[in-house]
């Protein structure tokens, strides 16, 4: 979301004393808790979802927020490991 404060771009969690959504924006609630035997938990407190439809990106929560994140250069989304593999990884798998 862009930050008229800064003239850039921001995490629009970091924007929700002038009223963003992240939720809203991003689509997705963050839960507060996740099974601790998921693949999930290993990243707790910043556990990571897949973004349905799209293996370029995933959602990362952070202090229960939930932002957007790109995998960048050629990476796909893994549900299976919750990372992003170059195509040296996933070549095989998908």
């Amino acid at each position: 979301a862009y930050d008229d404060r800064v003239h850039k771009c921001n995490w629009p969690d970091e924007l929700k004393d002038i009223g963003c959504n992240s939720e809203a924006i991003v689509g997705f609630k963050c839960p507060d808790s996740v099974d601790p035997h998921s693949v999930a938990a290993k990243f707790w407190p910043y556990p990571r979802f897949p973004v349905p439809g799209d293996r370029e990106r995933l959602i990362t929560c952070v202090d229960g927020h939930p932002r957007l994140i790109s995998c960048g250069d050629g990476k796909l989304f893994d549900e299976a490991s919750l990372t992003c593999l170059g195509p040296e990884d996933y070549t095989d798998k998908y």
